[in-house]
C-alpha cells in the first residue's frame, strides 16, 4: 500500500486561504489550534475559554475600545466597563478590593460613539483616550493605581477646544503621543501640547496611522474627498512624516482604503474593508478575506465602512490577532516563517467576534455575540495561547487523487493518552458531511500513543478530520494508507 503523511510541516504552515484550496499546511474550515513554536510541531487544541462573573454587565452598548497601559488595560465602551489587573485577571470596575476607580467618562466633548472613530493609547503610563471631540486622560502610578479621569484634558485642562469630528488616531513615537484627525496632527510629549502642529492638505482624512517601521517616523493612511459632506473618497493616498521636523516627506497614492494598520515583526499589515493585505511601501497587497458574519442589512453601514475590523490586537509575542466570524484569526512567526492560523474558535460559545484585545502574558480576551449577524447575548471571555485543553476540530486540506482509491489504514500517531482524554478520528465528505471513523479515549484504550484503524472508504478525495473533547492530546502525525483497484 502507498501512504501520505501528514506532520509538523503541515502544522507549522498554518491554514490554506479556503476549504478545499491547497495553499497551506491544513484547511480552514475549523479554528481553535495551539500550534506555537514552544509546541515543536505538534498540533493542540485551544485553551477552554473563561468566562469571568458579570462580564458584560457594565456595558451599555458594544465595547469599543480597549487600552492597555503597563500594568492595566481598559475595555470601554461609553463608559469604562473593565478594568484587568496586576495578576492579569478580568474584573468589574466596581470592584472596590482591586482598585478605587469607578467614575464614567463624560464631558461636554467627549462621548465614545459606536462609529469606530475613537482611538487609545498608554503613553508615559498614563492612558489617553480619543472619543468624538476630546481626549481624556486615565493617570496610572507607579504602582498600577488609577486615579480620577480626566474626561475634559485636551478641551479644557490644555485649553485647545473641542477636537474636529471624524476617525481619531493617537500614535506614539518615542517621546511624543500624535493625535491625527482629518488633516490636521496635535502633538504632546508628557509637557507641553500643541494643536495643529502640522496641516497635510485640505482634502485628506486621515483613517490610520502607525508608526514606521524605521521606529522614527510617523505613517499616515487616508482618503481624498472633494466634498467634505461626501462619503466616497476619490482617492487613497499615504503621507510619510518625519517626526523631528514635522514634515512629509512622501506622498503614495495607493488603491484601497485603510481601517487599521499594526507592525509585525517589520510588515505592515493593514485592514481594508473585510480584507487584511500587507502594505509594501507603494501599495497594498490583499491576502485573506476576514469573515465579518453580517447580516445583508448590515452591509451598507458596517460592511462598506469596515469600521469593526480594526479591533484587532497585537501580543506580547508579536502575533496580530484579528476578529474573523466566531474565530480569531493570529498572523504571525512561530519559527518556520509568517502564517495564519486560528487559535479561537468560538464553536458552541459565541457565533461572531465582535473585539479581541491583548491582556499580557499570553492571555487573550475577546466579546461576541452568541447568535450571528451579531445578534443574540454579547458575552466575554478570555483565554491562554499556550493553553490546550478545550474542545475543538481541526481538518486537514483536502487529498486529492488522481483516481478513485481504497483508504484502507489511518495510523495517528499522538500525545500518550491519561484519564480524561477523549478525541475522535474521522474524515468530511464533499458534500460536507462529518463522519467519524474512531473514537479514542483513555477509558477505552488506555496509555496508548499511536491508535491504529483499518477501513475501507472508497474515493477519490479525503479529507481527515480530528475532534478533541477533553484533555487537549497533542496529534503529531496522521499516516493515511491506500491503494487504487475497483
Amino acid at each position: 500500500m502507498e501512504s501520505i503523511t501528514i506532520d509538523y510541516k503541515s502544522f507549522k504552515a498554518g491554514i490554506s486561504s479556503a476549504n478545499g484550496v491547497e495553499d497551506g499546511g491544513y484547511s480552514p474550515l475549523y479554528g481553535g489550534h495551539n500550534i506555537q513554536e514552544e509546541k515543536d510541531g505538534t498540533l493542540y487544541p485551544q485553551d477552554t475559554v473563561t468566562a469571568p462573573s458579570a462580564y458584560t454587565s457594565e456595558f451599555s452598548g458594544e465595547p469599543v475600545l480597549y487600552v492597555k497601559s503597563a500594568l492595566y488595560g481598559i475595555v470601554a465602551d461609553s463608559a469604562i466597563g473593565v478594568v484587568l489587573d496586576t495578576a492579569r485577571r478580568i474584573v468589574e470596575h466596581t470592584s472596590s478590593s482591586v482598585m478605587n476607580w469607578t467614575e464614567t467618562l463624560s464631558s461636554t466633548y467627549f462621548t465614545i460613539g459606536q462609529n469606530g472613530d475613537e482611538s487609545g493609547t498608554a503613553f508615559q503610563t498614563d492612558i489617553y483616550i480619543a472619543g468624538n471631540d476630546d481626549i481624556a486622560l486615565i493617570p496610572v502610578d507607579a504602582l498600577g493605581q488609577v486615579g480620577t479621569d480626566d474626561s475634559s484634558w485636551w478641551s479644557v485642562t490644555r485649553g485647545h477646544g473641542a477636537l474636529r469630528s471624524g476617525k481619531k488616531n493617537l500614535v506614539v513615537i518615542e517621546d511624543t503621543m500624535y493625535c491625527i484627525v482629518k488633516n490636521k496632527i496635535h502633538i504632546w510629549d508628557g509637557t507641553s501640547s500643541q494643536e495643529d502642529a502640522m496641516t497635510l492638505p485640505p482634502d485628506f482624512y486621515a483613517t490610520a496611522a502607525i508608526k514606521h517601521t524605521n521606529g522614527r517616523d510617523l505613517i499616515v493612511f487616508g482618503t481624498v474627498k472633494e466634498d467634505p459632506s461626501e462619503s466616497a473618497a476619490i482617492a487613497h493616498r499615504v503621507y510619510y512624516i518625519n517626526t523631528v521636523d514635522l514634515e512629509f516627506t512622501d506622498e503614495i497614492e495607493i488603491n484601497y482604503e485603510v481601517h487599521g494598520a499594526w507592525n509585525v515583526g517589520g510588515t505592515i499589515y493593514v485592514t481594508i474593508g473585510e480584507r487584511v493585505g500587507i502594505f509594501n511601501g507603494t501599495g497594498i497587497d490583499p491576502f485573506y478575506r476576514l469573515n465579518l458574519n453580517l447580516a445583508d442589512n448590515q452591509a451598507s453601514d458596517i460592511r462598506e465602512n469596515a469600521i469593526w475590523t480594526h479591533k484587532g490586537t497585537k501580543t506580547d509575542q508579536g502575533y496580530l490577532l484579528l476578529p474573523d466570524g466566531n474565530k480569531v484569526l493570529a498572523i504571525g512567526n512561530i519559527g518556520s516563517g509568517t502564517i495564519m492560523w486560528h487559535p479561537y474558535d468560538g464553536y458552541a460559545n459565541i457565533d461572531v467576534v465582535h473585539m479581541v484585545f491583548n491582556i499580557g502574558n499570553k492571555r487573550i480576551g475577546l466579546y461576541g455575540y452568541t447568535g450571528a449577524d451579531w445578534s443574540g447575548t454579547l458575552k466575554g471571555y478570555y483565554f491562554d495561547l499556550d493553553g490546550h485543553d478545550g474542545a475543538a476540530k481541526w481538518a486537514a486540506n483536502k487529498i486529492r487523487f488522481n483516481q478513485k482509491v481504497w483508504v484502507r489504514k489511518i495510523v495517528v500517531d499522538h500525545e500518550t493518552l491519561e484519564t480524561g482524554d477523549e478525541f475522535s478520528i474521522g474524515h468530511i465528505k464533499e458534500d460536507g458531511t462529518e463522519l467519524d471513523i474512531r473514537d479514542v479515549t483513555y477509558t477505552k484504550y488506555g496509555a496508548q500513543s499511536e491508535t491504529r484503524i483499518d477501513c475501507n472508504i472508497y474515493t477519490d478525495v479525503f479529507q481527515p478530520l480530528i475532534e478533541w473533547v477533553t484533555g487537549g492530546v497533542g496529534i503529531k502525525k496522521i499516516t493515511i494508507f491506500y491503494e487504487t483497484g475497483e
